[in-house]
């Protein structure tokens, strides 16, 4: 069982495989492109200071065991330490199952410590959209627990690309605004 889900739940082949690919949307939801260009490192202060305010447009696309999810969200930093993001996500190639979009909500809660940027989910939302019948079994929400944090390192961060390295994969991704 992946350390994502919720103890107790009995894993379906379905649910275990989206249990690999959906703790991504807590990651940020971001997309991968090109590093934009910044003149020095930034401190804590900055980093917080250029999260803060609009939205970030975040889309990204997974793919694991041959199951494809899509995000597309919108994500915002509060000062003060809160998130949140909304936006729909769509798994395609699940056996047997009908490409399905869900809509998303979830706030968390951040803080920036040194080049890094920690979140911690308070609350998830997901709605399947297309086949709720198949939600009655799936039952996404329950695979994602208030608590579930991630280490952003900040890679460049200006005020219209955010590129970081996700820590839960290794890989870089950025979201633009």
């Amino acid at each position: 069982m992946n350390v994502f889900c919720k103890q107790g739940i009995p894993m379906r082949k379905m649910g275990s495989r989206l249990c690999y690919i959906l703790p991504l949307v807590l990651a940020g939801c971001v997309s991968q492109s090109e590093k934009p260009q910044s003149a020095q490192p930034l401190d804590s202060d900055d980093i917080a200071s250029a999260l803060i305010g609009q939205f970030w447009n975040c889309k990204s696309s997974v793919t694991s065991r041959g199951v494809t999810s899509s995000f597309d969200t919108q994500d915002m930093y509060v000062r003060g330490g809160t998130g949140n993001a909304t936006g729909t996500m769509k798994i395609k190639n699940l056996a047997g199952i009908p490409e399905m979009i869900y809509s998303l909500a979830a706030t968390f809660t951040w803080e920036v410590k040194g080049q890094y940027v920690l979140t911690k989910s308070v609350d998830m939302k997901l709605v399947n959209v297309t086949h709720p019948d198949v939600e009655k079994k799936l039952k996404l929400n329950e695979m994602f627990p208030a608590g579930i944090s991630s280490s952003l390192k900040v890679v460049a961060l200006n005020e219209h690309e955010f590129t970081y390295i996700d820590e839960s994969d290794g890989k870089e991704k950025s979201c633009t605004r």
